[in-house]
């Protein structure tokens, strides 16, 4: 550290400050900050910030601008910090990144606040999500959405105007669920009481239970002034014995209510007994107890390895489905897919009228929807 200033007997001070090779202590999920550099001017009662850098787990974070300290009136900011795939969060089963460019401004009158964006990007969830929801007491500020708060004056006055946003930035992967996510909030009122509104919209996933898989037709977590605890709603549907399923999930976060119905239509309790232990409705077909144990060991497999595997997204590589039609000869049909790329893949299938096949797939996207052509 470099000090030289001139203390004048006004209480101005003329002079420079200069930091190199700074290092902070560790600062919660952010991690710790590195080569931490700065440059700050004193010139009477304005203190500029001409280079205020630092490298947070390899990226580099700007801060820049002015403050002013008025005789007798408060400190008035105005400053600027921008960063780049930054990660904000990292934690077991939860890395989220994303890109500042935030502004800390003190109006005319007085209020200062915090305005900007943060833009998402390059995110991965491993774990459950009811890990990450907050267990303590209901009520204050920390208990809903965006899950802090700041008590520190003057600090927690400063008002927040801030855009929360990032496409298909999330990457999902949990023992049910695979997923692409966005997401679009805004974050208001003051640091002590800070408030979200927007949602979180699943672009694309699947539900996976022990005997089906829900293709994710519509999902999304919504949060409102008017509601402020997240709630949810999932839509999934699937073919399983020749019937078609939907599965609806509906309600707050922390205690959602799940749902299913059929076409042609069964009893709640029948579909149940069909996803989760494979179990056919009127005995249309029938399997051993060895073969549905079979079966739900290779679901609880993929799910491991998925979970644990080093790459994310190999486990959706190869898709398994089973028991969507009954053949004529009374034996579940089978599709393979192994995806190669993103329009190729493999495939084989034993279909309803007991034949095998194979071939290969080539996938066609476009802005208003997805094509397969085999």
């Amino acid at each position: 550290m470099h000090l030289d200033v001139t203390l004048k007997p006004d209480a101005t001070v003329n002079g420079f400050l200069r930091i190199s090779e700074a290092t902070s202590r560790p600062l919660g999920p952010l991690g710790v900050l590195q080569e931490v550099n700065a440059d700050v001017r004193f010139e009477g009662r304005t203190v500029k910030l001409e280079g205020v850098t630092a490298r947070m787990a390899g990226r580099t974070v700007r801060l820049q601008g002015t403050a002013e300290l008025p005789d007798g009136e408060p400190v008035k900011l105005n400053l600027t910090l921008r960063g780049e795939n930054l990660p904000f969060v990292r934690k077991t089963g939860l890395l989220l990144r994303g890109d500042l460019d935030l502004k800390l401004v003190t109006e005319a009158n007085g209020r200062t606040t915090i305005g900007g964006r943060v833009g998402l990007r390059d995110s991965l969830f491993l774990a459950d999500v009811r890990a990450f929801l907050p267990s303590g007491a209901k009520g204050g500020p920390a208990a809903r959405p965006p899950y802090f708060s700041v008590d520190v004056e003057p600090v927690n006055a400063w008002r927040l105007d801030v855009a929360v946003e990032g496409e298909r930035f999330m990457q999902l992967r949990t023992p049910v669920f695979n997923g692409v996510a966005s997401a679009d909030f805004r974050l208001t009122g003051t640091l002590a009481n800070p408030r979200a509104s927007g949602e979180a919209v699943i672009e694309e996933g699947t539900v996976r239970l022990p005997f089906a898989s829900f293709a994710v037709r519509q999902g999304f977590v919504r949060v409102s002034a008017e509601q402020p605890d997240p709630h949810i709603f999932v839509t999934g549907t699937t073919r399983r014995y020749g019937y078609d399923v939907r599965m609806e999930l509906s309600g707050a976060v922390n205690a959602p209510n799940l749902t299913f119905a059929s076409s042609p239509p069964l009893e709640a309790e029948q579909v149940l007994l069909m996803v989760m232990a494979g179990q056919a409705p009127n005995d249309e077909i029938t399997t051993t107890g060895r073969q549905r144990a079979t079966r739900f060991g290779a679901f609880f497999g993929q799910s491991l390895l998925g979970t644990l595997g080093g790459d994310a997204t190999g486990a959706d590589r190869l898709t398994i489905s089973s028991g969507e039609d009954i053949s004529a000869q009374g034996r579940e049909t089978y599709n393979i897919e192994y995806r190669l790329s993103d329009k190729w893949a493999l495939t084989g299938e034993y279909d309803e009228f007991d034949e095998y096949y194979g071939g290969f797939k080539w996938r066609i996207y476009s802005k208003g929807g997805r094509e397969d052509a085999k």
